[in-house]
C-alpha cells in the first residue's frame, strides 16, 4: 500500500488501485495467486479481488480466500442487512462476528460466527446454514489471555477465533 495526499493505493507492479481513504489489510491467498483488499471511499467500502472491483457496500470487512485461492468471501452490509459475499453471490445473515470468517480445508465451505437474536445465541454458520451453538465462555476464553501478575485479560491473536471456527466447521461437515 502506498500513501499519497492522505489517500491510499494498492500498488502491484506498475498497476495502482484507485485512491482510497482507508484500506483494510490486503489479503493474499495461501497459494499466492489470488489477492484482494477492502477499502473505504466517500463513506462506502469497495471490495477488490485480483484488481477487479467485485462490489461496493455501506460497510465490508474480513476478506478471506479459500486455501486453493479460487474462492473469496467477506462480510458486508447494505440497507441494514448483513451478508457474507462470495464469488457466487450474497448470503444474508442476521448478525455476523467480524474476524470469524474462514474456509474449510477443502475450500468447499465458508463458515463464520453469527448471532441469532430471537434465541439470543451464537452459532456457527456454514454456507449460510446454522450449525453448532457456541457458548460464550467457549468463544471468549481462547480469545483472551491472562498475563502473570495482571488482573485483567488482554486480547490474544485474532487468528485464535478463526482456528476455533475452523475446528468447529470441520466437525460439523463430517456429521452432515
Amino acid at each position: 500500500a502506498a500513501n499519497s495526499s492522505a489517500k491510499w493505493r494498492i500498488v502491484l507492479g506498475s498497476e495502482a488501485s484507485d485512491a482510497l481513504e482507508h484500506i483494510e489489510r490486503p489479503v493474499v491467498a495461501e497459494d499466492g495467486l489470488a489477492w484482494g483488499y477492502l477499502g473505504d471511499r466517500q463513506g462506502r467500502t469497495i471490495a477488490s479481488v485480483n484488481g477487479h472491483t467485485v462490489g461496493e457496500y455501506e460497510w465490508a470487512r474480513d476478506l478471506a480466500f479459500s486455501p486453493n485461492g479460487k474462492r473469496y468471501a467477506f462480510f458486508a452490509r447494505k440497507a441494514d442487512r448483513a451478508f457474507v459475499v462470495t464469488e457466487a453471490g450474497e448470503t444474508e445473515l442476521e448478525v455476523v462476528m467480524d474476524g470469524s470468517l474462514v474456509f474449510s480445508a477443502d475450500s468447499q465451505h465458508w463458515a463464520c460466527v453469527v448471532g441469532v437474536t430471537a434465541s439470543r445465541e451464537l452459532r456457527i454458520s456454514v454456507d449460510g446454514t446454522l450449525g453448532p451453538r457456541l457458548e460464550v465462555d467457549e468463544l471468549v476464553a481462547p480469545m483472551t489471555q491472562q498475563p502473570r501478575g495482571r488482573d485483567s485479560a488482554v486480547p490474544a491473536s485474532p487468528e485464535i477465533l478463526r482456528r476455533l471456527v475452523l475446528a468447529r466447521v470441520t466437525d460439523f461437515i463430517k456429521t452432515r
